[in-house]
């Protein structure tokens, strides 16, 4: 349930059916400018969820001037890791423009940090940021981008699957890997840094693409497998390359068709839950009265993502010592280095400031994406099989209140195996609980913007 932007849909409907006069923005003063809750409130495997899945974000912003700007941020992901409070950070962004040179820092206060149990804090650069960069304005409509750590590797809108050029490595150069870990060594994250070349068009056409590379360590002997063989005779640097490229086309009010794409390579080294993905978007208005939206979202896994621990500091199974994904016979999981598709629809009938709409989704028995419902998370007791292909289907509406959007949506779920666990039997031995065909859920989603609805906010 990671953070989504306010979906296309809600943005367009609202636009076209509330008249808003925002406040102009005085410089030098602090304002509120974005709000966001976001929380499974019911389902029938889990029964009440609110307080346990809650997500919140809150942006307060500082305008010094036109062109130097600061934002204090503050974001919670309990579900990450609700103990000891290591769930939130604090993050300020200061961007300042000058000719055509655009620079943005962001610098974070991590209260969730891994390297101490009792939910210790750390300051500095947040190194997977991709609001951390160096914009050169080439012309009117060409600009280059410089990323120093993220050059934004995510697709999806309802489908999203966060960062695919998020690697994996070793901090510490072991001879051995074992569940037993030294305090000299711990499993890393990164995301890889890059360069993007961008063209905006004056006639709603944008198109970009970018690349990067970053460096990793890992075992230099050939005969090197975390699985079955898990001993370094030597270590040596290695580089992974990731490439990006999307194009879109917009009219005001009327129609957003986008296309995007993502690689790596290297994915059966560092350990990469994605090795690339594409999704095809768009958004339509109909007579003025209807929107249609619809998504198709690709995915394809990584050949050995690593299966590590909800603090991402080490592997999450460790005795027996399993560190890729695996079933309880320590089979490979059957999603792994497969590729398959996930699609959705919604129709939505705009009225005077509610926009009911039905959807369906639909995911295949290997699609992989960020929420629970992905196929590497939503599993039989034995973690041999995924859903075997989730269908997804419901309704809801958007609420809008002045500068509010409230959205609630009700949803029912099937799936071909039984992956959904009974409230009424939940065990300690995974193996000996009941799991079900059908779920249900009950969701809600808040949003706050100062400037008020705008047309498309991707």
């Amino acid at each position: 349930m990671h953070f989504k932007k306010l979906p296309a849909i809600a943005v367009l409907a609202t636009s076209y059916l509330c008249s808003f006069n925002s406040s102009a923005k005085d410089l030098e003063k602090f304002y509120f400018k974005n709000f966001s809750y976001e929380e499974y409130v019911y389902s029938d495997s889990k029964k009440t969820e609110v307080g346990d899945t809650v997500e919140l974000e809150l942006d307060v912003a500082y305008d010094y001037s036109e062109n130097t700007k600061f934002t204090l941020g503050f974001e919670t992901y309990p579900e990450d890791n609700r103990f000891n409070n290591k769930t939130s950070k604090f993050e300020l962004v200061a961007s300042h423009k000058y000719e055509n040179v655009k620079f943005s820092i962001d610098g974070e206060l991590q209260t969730n940090e891994p390297d101490n149990n009792s939910g210790g804090t750390s300051i500095g650069a947040d190194l997977d940021s991709d609001k951390t960069y160096i914009k050169y304005n080439m012309s009117k409509s060409v600009a280059l981008t410089y990323f120093p750590f993220n050059f934004d590797g995510e697709v999806g809108e309802e489908f999203n699957t966060w960062d695919v050029t998020r690697i994996y490595y070793f901090e510490g150069t072991p001879s051995s890997i074992s569940g037993t870990i030294s305090d000299d060594e711990k499993v890393a994250q990164k995301t890889i840094p890059g360069l993007v070349l961008s063209y905006e068009g004056e006639n709603g056409l944008d198109v970009y693409a970018g690349i990067g590379k970053a460096t990793f360590l890992y075992p230099g002997n050939a005969n090197f497998n975390l699985s079955s063989n898990p001993n370094a005779t030597r270590w040596e640097r290695k580089e992974t390359t990731g490439i990006k490229a999307g194009i879109s086309y917009a009219q005001a009010k009327e129609m957003k068709v986008e296309l995007k794409y993502v690689t790596q390579d290297k994915s059966e080294q560092t350990g990469a839950l994605l090795q690339s993905a594409a999704s095809v978007y768009g958004l339509f208005n109909i007579l003025d009265s209807f929107l249609f939206e619809a998504e198709v979202t690709y995915s394809k896994a990584g050949k050995a993502p690593w299966n590590v621990n909800r603090s991402k500091s080490w592997f999450d199974k460790t005795a027996p010592f399993q560190p890729i994904y695996a079933d309880s016979t320590n089979k490979l999981q059957d999603w792994i280095g497969k590729s398959d598709t996930a699609y959705a629809v919604k129709l939505a009938y705009m009225l005077d400031d509610v926009t009911p709409y039905v959807f369906y989704r639909y995911q295949g028995e290997h699609f992989i994406f960020r929420e629970r419902e992905s196929a590497h998370i939503l599993r039989t007791a034995d973690d041999s099989k995924s859903h075997g292909g989730l269908s997804r289907f419901g309704l809801g509406s958007y609420f809008k209140k002045g500068k509010f959007t409230i959205n609630p949506e009700f949803e029912m779920l099937r799936a071909k195996n039984p992956v959904f666990s009974s409230s009424s039997d939940v065990r300690d031995d995974r193996l000996l609980s009941t799991f079900k065909k059908n779920d249900y859920l009950l969701y809600i989603k808040v949003d706050y913007n100062f400037d008020g609805s705008k047309l498309f906010a991707l």
